[in-house]
């Protein structure tokens, strides 16, 4: 059978399918991002790619985030909008 491999271009899982499964849709197994499964590489089999274009997901982006490593370096928590809140008598 001829098999290939391709990532998932959400969340880059693995996924191994056969060339007739080429130009169909499906759920990415891992994050359920919804896609067309590409052609397989180097045959020109498969949905032709210009009437039905892959999803193609933004770049992902690393975000580092310094947290303080101390007890208590955190400033105090600012209130909650609208003011102090009042309490319900029971």
């Amino acid at each position: 059978m001829d098999e290939f491999q391709f990532n998932c271009p959400q969340c880059g899982q693995h996924i191994l399918v056969t060339a007739k499964w080429s130009g169909r849709r499906m759920a990415c197994p891992s994050c359920e991002t919804r896609f067309i499964i590409p052609a397989m590489p180097g045959k020109n089999g498969g949905a032709p790619s210009a009437a039905r274009p892959a999803i193609v997901a933004p770049p992902k982006v690393k975000v580092r985030v310094k947290l303080p490593t101390k007890p208590g370096a955190l400033p105090p928590a600012s209130p909650p909008p609208g003011g102090r809140r009042k309490r319900r008598k029971p």
